[in-house]
């Protein structure tokens, strides 16, 4: 028989989401490895609504300076104008959390990609050089610009927070081939 494919490497990948009433929101990065990661190789390409070409991203969000995951541990996204509870349950290192102001109303893509180092926006025409890590939302365009379902809730990503369950060591980079295709210009 074939070889099977192994598992992929422990990397990067989002851990929570919430998307809470006006600007409470966060999103959420889990490190599954025993080691500090450096967010300087890491962006997040984002497709707003229905996007303007199907089944690409619109922009490349690159990570602040000096940002890192720690072993084991989260960064944390949050809206500037989150309200103080959120902002006082941010992680105490500085370096493990940043103020971001493009988050989604629930109908939105998000991805977390590794990128060539300096790399800060799409190439465009082209197939993107980067490594799909994980991604929350469709880059398909399928749902219309409104939010989608998750595990059978109709419109689950609007107004809800969203957790990965503890048994998950992984993005969702190879279970969805048809949307990383979309997503990757395959």
């Amino acid at each position: 028989p074939p070889a099977s494919v192994g598992a992929p490497s422990p990397d990067l990948f989002f851990s929570a989401w919430v998307e809470g009433s006006k600007c409470n929101k966060v999103l959420q990065l889990f490190n599954p490895t025993g080691e500090e990661i450096s967010l300087e190789t890491y962006a997040m390409p984002f497709r707003v609504n229905k996007g303007t070409v199907e089944g690409r991203p619109d922009k490349l969000l690159p990570f602040p300076p000096m940002k890192c995951v720690p072993p084991g541990g989260v960064f944390v996204l949050y809206h500037p104008q989150a309200k103080p509870e959120i902002k006082s349950m941010l992680p105490v290192d500085p370096r493990h959390s940043a103020a971001w102001e493009t988050f989604s109303n629930g109908n939105d893509g998000f991805a977390l990609v590794k990128v060539p180092l300096g790399m800060t926006t799409l190439v465009e025409g082209a197939d993107q050089p980067y490594e799909l890590l994980d991604y929350i939302g469709d880059f398909t365009g399928a749902n219309g610009g409104t939010p989608w379902p998750v595990a059978g809730v109709v419109s689950a990503t609007k107004d809800k927070t969203l957790v990965r369950k503890a048994s998950v060591a992984h993005g969702r980079s190879e279970e969805h081939t048809s949307e990383l295709q979309s997503l990757a210009g395959s």
